[in-house]
């Protein structure tokens, strides 16, 4: 006789097991969460090897997947061999088996090793197909940083509803993991992973229960990502649903994972009654909202005290020549609506920047995605030593950022012209209008480029950065991109749109977009806003 899980699966009454794939996680030189999600009742066996073929089996292990987890099963391995490329999968008793998975250790931490990664964040599958992760599929990069808004609960996907509910919220990453070309990379690559603000509800707070309504359910939220991502749990006492760590990979690379939602304070947002400008980026300040800015540069925290001084701490003692930063938002000044990015949270900011610039910590690349743009800032700290004489930086130390995607959602050139059109109504073509934005375009377009002196920006394509490190210690970025459009022909190669090797001038290929353009349609939609008040 059948055993049951077999009769209904025979019977096609439950789903096959493995149909959300497989996933590697926190890989490490020595292990690695392996995740997938069995579908019905049933025990699981791992199985890892250094062969394609299981012939050379390290590691096996079984588990049960239980419907109180969502039939999830996870397992950490551990006494993996370093810089070492391992092939995973699993098996049930029914005689069910996954496709094959494939990681790679990370070199030892003292070992002089090329280095080739790749990060993108902000994938909503109402946007989707995924079709961007094909092409990072294809990198064989080491591992690749998927971050902030990896899912995006918060609003309907198709027949899955807002996610207010634990099974809701399950829901969204199901449906996600049914894409192909996601499920491609989580298949051929490890990924490490954080979150951002739709994973739980647009723009919350921690520390702001408005924002996200019930405790309920912001645990709800917290619970389906750490079961439905590959990440590995910190054990930290109190703070069960901590994500921020730390990891290096050889010599030259370690990373900072943050978390810029679970701990912050709210934000200025309603005290400044959502202005869009109150710095007056549009008329050159005289119209500033000085109780505003007062407001935005009180002391305020994004990342917690304590999140906070374990950066410190690891930055300072880092070694490594590169130490990024995931931050998951902007930390470059960008002024309007300066509310949930790091611009309303300046005080912190502040002292994060000055921090690296009194203890002369050198190499730090922050890494952000929610803009759904594309960005290089070479310079950080610029804007803020010829703008912000408040800010103490006398040693000029250089940190960098770099601003990349989205994977799938509406980019920032789209979601401008949207709301361009509810603005301006029938009048968007009226001559008067186009003028008026024309004037106030070449009046200010200098100004607002020179704002952060971005080497590169481009804020209408489907994008990730690829970096690579070479054996002797230089660094490459490259941003890969689509159209929007692309996404639902024939997966395409995502082709490139800006790279540059660090100590050398940047290029910009035909189609990447110019800083001016940004704000050109940043000044058009205030400009409307104005002439409607």
């Amino acid at each position: 006789m059948f055993p049951v899980p077999v009769v209904l699966l025979l019977t096609g009454l439950v789903p096959s097991a493995f149909e959300q794939g497989l996933a590697a996680g926190d890989v490490t030189d020595s292990s690695a969460v392996l995740w997938t999600r069995a579908g019905v009742s049933t025990s699981v066996t791992l199985q890892v090897a250094r062969d394609a073929e299981f012939r050379d089996l390290v590691f096996t292990d079984r588990d049960f997947a239980a419907e109180l987890n969502d039939w999830i099963v996870k397992f950490e391995v551990t006494g993996l061999s370093p810089q070492t490329d391992y092939s995973y999968r699993f098996t049930t008793p029914e005689g069910e088996t996954s496709q094959v998975g494939r990681f790679r250790t990370a070199p030892p931490p003292d070992v002089e090793v090329a280095v080739r990664f790749a990060f993108s964040g902000d994938s909503n599958f109402a946007f989707g197909p995924f079709t961007l992760l094909e092409s990072a599929a294809a990198e064989d990069a080491d591992f690749f940083i998927w971050f902030g808004d990896t899912t995006y609960a918060d609003v309907a996907s198709g027949a899955v509803p807002p996610a207010t509910e634990l099974e809701h919220y399950r829901a969204h990453y199901r449906q996600d993991r049914g894409d192909p070309h996601l499920g491609r990379l989580l298949a051929d690559t490890a990924v490490w992973v954080g979150w951002d603000d739709h994973e739980v509800a647009d723009d919350y707070a921690g520390g702001d229960p408005g924002t996200y309504g019930t405790r309920e359910r912001l645990l709800s939220a917290y619970r389906a990502f750490f079961e439905y991502m590959p990440i590995r749990g910190q054990g930290v006492a109190g703070d069960e649903f901590r994500t921020y760590r730390r990891f290096r990979y050889g010599a030259w690379a370690e990373f900072f994972l943050l978390d810029v939602r679970q701990y912050r304070d709210p934000s200025a947002r309603a005290a400044c009654q959502g202005a869009l400008d109150p710095y007056d980026l549009i008329f050159g300040g005289a119209f500033a909202d000085h109780p505003c800015i007062g407001r935005l540069r009180a002391p305020r925290t994004m990342l917690g005290a304590a999140q906070l001084a374990w950066l410190k701490q690891g930055l300072a003692e880092s070694d490594a020549r590169y130490k990024f930063v995931v931050s998951g938002l902007p930390m470059s000044f960008l002024g309007l609506l300066p509310y949930d990015h790091w611009d309303g949270y300046d005080a912190e900011r502040k002292e994060l920047l000055e921090f690296l610039d009194a203890r002369r910590i050198q190499g730090v690349w922050f890494l952000a995605t929610d803009a759904h743009m594309n960005g290089y800032n070479p310079d950080l700290g610029s804007y803020f030593r010829r703008h912000r004489k408040d800010h103490a930086l006398p040693a000029g130390v250089v940190a960098r950022e770099v601003v990349a995607g989205p994977i799938a959602q509406q980019t920032l050139r789209a979601s401008a012209m949207e709301q361009a059109g509810t603005l301006f109504g029938d009048l968007e073509d009226t001559l008067l209008l186009q003028g008026a934005i024309h004037v106030m375009y070449l009046d200010l377009i200098d100004g607002l480029a020179d704002l952060n002196r971005l080497a590169f920006i481009e804020t209408d394509r489907y994008a990730y950065a690829l970096f690579e490190i070479g054996q002797d210690g230089a660094l490459t970025l490259t941003f890969k991109g689509l159209e929007p459009t692309a996404a639902f022909g024939p997966a395409p190669a995502a082709r490139t749109i800006f790279t540059t090797t660090v100590g050398k001038p940047g290029q910009q290929p035909c189609g990447a977009l110019p800083f001016g353009t940004l704000a050109g349609t940043l000044l058009a939609l205030s400009a409307a806003g104005r002439l409607r008040r």
